[in-house]
């Protein structure tokens, strides 16, 4: 985390597993990445204003191809 005054800006890591449903039952899909985020505080606290997601992989076999195709390797 970067603070300046009442602005920051943060990063971290995520691993989000993606489980199907209906037609897609039993599948999933794994994305790992980083968010990017800037925050600003407000009066009713902090507030994410801005998220970016890079990712960094993708696994499984519930439209991963697409997303890793959209996505520029870091």
């Amino acid at each position: 985390i970067t603070l300046s005054g009442a602005e920051a800006s943060a990063k971290c890591y995520l691993q989000a597993i993606h489980a199907g449903q209906g037609a897609y039952q039993g599948q999933t899909l794994t994305v790992w990445g980083e968010y990017r985020d800037q925050l600003e505080k407000r009066p009713e606290g902090w507030r994410i204003v801005h998220r970016e997601l890079d990712v960094f992989q993708v696994s499984g076999d519930i439209g991963g191809t697409a997303l890793a195709a959209d996505t520029p390797a870091p």
